[in-house]
């Protein structure tokens, strides 16, 4: 039988903006995004990774998915113009990756 755990994001996003410092939020958030990996989960959401995950994302697609997606960004932002530096660190080494 297949589990599903959904935390909605507007009731949570709401509960930490009003009740916690940014600090707990990212301590919280944290937590809740290593449990939904260790549960086969993403760490993610409609909007993407951002940069308060931005450290789960090899944890969550593994090197070969970061190398993937450096590939993709490569090939459709050659010129690294479009959020440089934001998700995918140290675009300038891709020229190794195959």
């Amino acid at each position: 039988m297949q589990k599903f755990l959904s935390i909605g994001r507007i009731g949570i996003s709401l509960n930490f903006s009003l009740f916690l410092s940014m600090a707990d939020v990212y301590f919280y958030t944290s937590i809740l995004c290593r449990r939904a990996l260790e549960l086969d989960g993403t760490c993610t959401g409609e909007h993407g990774i951002g940069l308060g995950k931005r450290s789960l994302l090899e944890k969550e697609i593994g090197e070969s998915g970061i190398n993937v997606m450096k590939r993709l960004k490569r090939t459709l932002d050659p010129k690294n113009l479009m959020n440089p530096g934001k998700v995918l660190i140290g675009m300038e080494d891709t020229a190794s990756v195959n």
